[in-house]
């Protein structure tokens, strides 16, 4: 009799973890739901799972070198933004909405899964749109920041008669906004990822996960992942926890920074935007590390600045989109793969990493829509051997790259 895939609701291996979240409770108050709506039946869920999904596949062995014991301290932060919720009212009950709060006041919309170990809430809160699970399980990974998260699918490779999971992912709907991820308790495995900019995107990639995996890993590698199993939460949930959020005076849609911020010239970085004023190409950038621009180009589609002993380079600039290329065309195009050690497309923006005489290599380009149709970009190097100093400039740099107004960008 052929075998049916079980999707477990909490999944742990060396290359594959779910973590866990602060206020954890014991197990034994877990199963007394807080749930105005009450707890997941996972009898009920084993037996409609369906029969279109792989055999159950057992974890690929992963080298020691990668593992990580539990003991390990995370590379994350332990500041979780959303706390435990505590329910103080239904939104919609059909939908098995409700609003909440945290330990500190904080107000939320929400949807909860709640199984024997484990809890999952999906929604909005003054931080962002959320995903946060708690369970007592321990911790065996945790991907360290910058962070991706998508709704994923887990590849599996067929050994003989059985098949193996590879500790891979097939995407199948990525948040492509900033994250902020956590671990409040490191030694117990829950976490807390935060979507900073719009919601509804967050949410819908959320919905786009029932039945798989929610995924974080690092953007540096996928070595370490750490997921969550949705059973329950659609895409139909998605406008009716923006309504409740909306009616809570919470934001669903990050603010946009403002066109110039200058920091105190007694920063030795003093971070300030560059503003392009033909494609209004904005970029927030250390001015006090890039102290020696080069003058502007003729053209006006960017700029060039170097750092004072001329060891880094950072340029910024846009052009039009002629081709209508996608992200993934204009690199197939014109970069390919060779050299590569980091490489993420979007259907907004790719990034790409790599070594070259000594240097490390950054760049990222953002695809604005029609009619515009401009590609703003930023691309920096430095050596090698001061990457854990660039690191952390770097990422702030790639994620406040924006489209502005420019003069050919309206």
């Amino acid at each position: 009799m052929p075998c049916r895939r079980v999707l477990p609701l909490i999944a742990v291996s060396s290359a594959i973890f779910i973590i866990a979240a602060s206020d954890m409770a014991p197990i034994a108050a877990l199963a007394q739901s807080s749930d105005p709506f009450g707890d997941i039946d996972l009898n009920s869920l084993r037996k409609n799972r369906g029969a279109g999904h792989p055999v159950p596949a057992t974890p690929a062995p992963q080298p020691p070198s990668e593992r990580r014991r539990p003991s390990d301290p995370p590379f994350v932060s332990t500041n979780d933004p959303i706390g435990s919720l505590t329910p103080t009212g239904v939104f919609d009950r059909a939908k098995r909405v409700y609003v909440g709060k945290s330990p500190t006041g904080a107000v939320a919309c929400y949807f909860r899964e709640e199984g024997d170990s484990h809890r999952l809430d999906i929604g909005i809160a003054a931080p962002g749109a959320f995903v946060r699970l708690a369970t007592p399980e321990p911790r065996e990974a945790t991907p360290t920041p910058p962070v991706r998260i998508f709704a994923g699918k887990e590849k599996t490779r067929r050994v003989g008669g059985n098949e193996f999971t590879t500790g891979e992912y097939t995407i199948l709907k990525a948040y492509d906004g900033p994250v902020a991820f956590s671990v409040p308790e490191p030694k117990k495995g829950g976490f807390t990822a935060v979507g900073k900019a719009d919601a509804k995107r967050f949410l819908e990639m959320v919905a786009a996960a029932k039945g798989e995996f929610v995924v974080v890993q690092s953007e540096r590698g996928a070595k370490a992942a750490n997921i969550v199993a949705v059973y329950r939460f659609d895409a139909t949930m998605v406008p009716v926890l923006v309504s409740c959020a909306e009616k809570q005076g919470i934001a669903t849609v990050e603010a946009a920074p403002a066109p110039v911020q200058v920091q105190s010239a007694a920063s030795p970085e003093n971070w300030t935007v560059y503003e392009n004023a033909r494609y209004g190409t904005t970029v927030e950038y250390p001015a006090g590390i890039f102290s020696a621009p080069e003058p502007p180009s003729e053209n006006g589609d960017g700029r060039v600045f170097h750092s004072a002993d001329g060891r880094a380079r950072l340029t910024i600039y846009a052009s039009h989109n002629l081709d209508g290329d996608s992200p993934q065309n204009y690199l197939n195009k014109y970069i390919g793969r060779d050299g590569l050690s980091f490489r993420r497309v979007t259907a907004a923006f790719f990034a790409i990493s790599g070594t070259r005489d000594g240097d490390i290599f950054y760049q990222r380009c953002n695809f604005s829509k029609a009619p515009n149709d401009v590609i703003h970009c930023l691309a920096v190097s430095y050596p090698a051997d001061q990457k854990t100093r660039w690191d952390a400039t770097v990422d702030r740099m790639s994620r406040s790259l924006r489209a502005g107004q420019g003069i050919e960008a309206r």
